[in-house]
């Protein structure tokens, strides 16, 4: 068995592994790279495989960073089987949809540059189109959470739930006979949060390829992430400004759009009006509604009791681009959720472009923000900033609370490990930025003193055969001074 790692090798981004083994070569996730514009030029590269080879991906859950390339996966060959979950699914034709929209107007924007800059060459093309998502959606098989499904001979899958986002899953793939567990973490949700079931923790794996987002730091709680949302919420009310959430549209919106509900029907709002900016998000709380399977004890009474969880007084949901624009106009206070949660694209941009500058209003980053995206120069303090090469003075108030991801921190991600911590034979840390995966490491290393390995770019290993796994020495060396550093911000685990 060979497993290379094709994408989130020391970044956050680009979720992709592959798998050969004597039954076929197994894909887990297909997903796209996001950030500066090095990062988004390698959606367009060729990775180092035939795509027509791979038998089966498996896939995690619809994040774009999970499964974005998978329309041209399948227009470079794939003809295989996608498997996941039946949420994952339609949540999926809701999200490549949405970024094969975008992806078609970049494109036209690009051309119309293209065209008055004389270049010569072949002209800007999406990385795929509506009948590319079509194409790929044909392919899709689901499956039941916690089921073991036969691929092939010696080959069996299990999904069991991440409680990351709505059908989000971690994937344990059962390898010959007697078999080698391969556990996949997908994104691992954070516990105790409204609306999703916790996750759910293999019992036991071999190997395991696991995220390290927030490897390096510790989330607010639940509780205190939604006093924090209440105190952001209403000192941006009393200073008459306008509060901007960019969000996620899977997952992030409806958990926001849950706990405004609760402040509503407290009286906290007052009469504030509260608008999801985002035809995505709109489609995506539709997909929500038709998965209770997914939900926890707490939104199922609710629902039960007659209560919708994301409809409230006073909210409205924008679909047109004119009624998003009405709200450049809007003097009083008012709450908006739009698209993108890394403020890459989508309506939140042009929120931005007119609120950046007063001091009255407010920005709230409640997700992760990778490098190079408008969101982390916010997050990071930028004075200045470019939306749509306009230079706009960051004069609004800029606020962020981890404790409304929908990542588990580093004590969480540990505590995720400890059931397979005697099995275990090797940890693979990816989908973290250097400093998150290599703190995480030896965080493992000191807690649970399994051998943990942070690899690069298309890097492959061979785990039928330990000693061709021998760039620990090497990864360590190279990582000392993140680790120490790590050590002296975290102490022993």
């Amino acid at each position: 068995m060979r497993l290379t790692f094709l994408g989130a090798a020391r970044q956050v981004t680009g979720s992709c592994y592959l798998l050969e083994t004597s039954a076929g070569q197994v894909m887990v996730d297909c997903g796209m790279f996001q950030g500066s514009m090095h990062m988004r030029m390698q959606n367009r590269v060729d990775r180092c495989f035939d795509p027509a080879q791979v038998r089966w991906l498996l896939l995690t859950h619809s994040h774009l960073d999970h499964c974005g390339l998978i329309p041209r996966l399948v227009d470079s060959g794939f003809k295989g089987q996608i498997v996941c979950t039946s949420a994952t699914a339609d949540m999926c034709e809701v999200v490549l949809n949405d970024s094969a929209h975008l992806q078609v107007e970049d494109a036209k924007f690009d051309l119309r540059r293209w065209k008055k800059s004389g270049r010569v060459g072949p002209p800007p093309e999406p990385l795929y189109n509506h009948e590319d998502v079509a194409a790929a959606l044909r392919l899709f098989r689901t499956v039941p959470y916690d089921r073991m499904v036969r691929l092939a001979k010696g080959l069996q899958v299990r999904f069991r739930d991440a409680g990351h986002i709505l059908g989000s899953a971690t994937i344990e793939l059962h390898v010959g006979n007697p078999p080698t567990v391969i556990v996949f973490s997908g994104d691992i949700g954070y516990p105790g949060r409204p609306i999703l079931k916790d996750p759910v923790i293999p019992e036991r794996a071999d190997f395991v390829v696991m995220e390290s987002t927030y490897g390096d730091r510790e989330h607010e709680t639940v509780g205190e992430a939604v006093e924090q949302l209440k105190r952001i919420v209403v000192q941006t009310s009393k200073a008459g400004g306008a509060l901007l959430i960019p969000t996620f549209a899977t997952g992030r919106a409806q958990e926001i759009l849950y706990e405004l509900g609760h402040m509503r029907r407290s009286g906290l709002l007052g009469d504030i009006p509260v608008f999801l900016d985002s035809p995505m998000a709109i489609e995506a709380t539709a997909v929500v509604r038709r998965h209770p399977e997914c939900f926890d004890v707490q939104i199922r009474r609710l629902i039960e009791s007659g209560k919708m969880p994301f409809r409230f007084r006073g909210v409205r949901f924008l679909r047109t681009p004119r009624q998003s624009q009405v709200l450049n106009d809007l003097a009083t206070p008012f709450i908006v959720l739009a698209g993108s949660g890394m403020c890459t694209g989508g309506r939140i941009r042009h929120h931005l472009l007119h609120h950046l500058q007063r001091r009255q209003d407010a920005v709230l980053l409640v997700g992760f923000q990778a490098a190079g995206t408008l969101g982390r120069l916010l997050k990071d303090g930028a004075k200045q900033v470019y939306i749509f090469g306009q230079p706009r003075e960051v004069k609004a108030r800029i606020e962020a609370l981890d404790g409304f991801s929908a990542h588990a921190d580093r004590n969480q991600l540990l505590e995720w490990l400890r059931p397979m911590r005697n099995t275990v034979r090797r940890v693979f840390l990816t989908h973290g930025e250097p400093q998150a995966c290599v703190a995480l490491a030896a965080a493992i290393r000191r807690r649970y003193k399994l051998p943990v390995m942070v690899p690069d770019m298309n890097d492959t290993v061979d785990l039928t055969q330990e000693q061709a796994m021998t760039r620990l020495a090497r990864i360590r060396g190279r990582d000392a001074a993140l680790e120490a550093a790590a050590a002296s911000n975290f102490g022993t685990a």
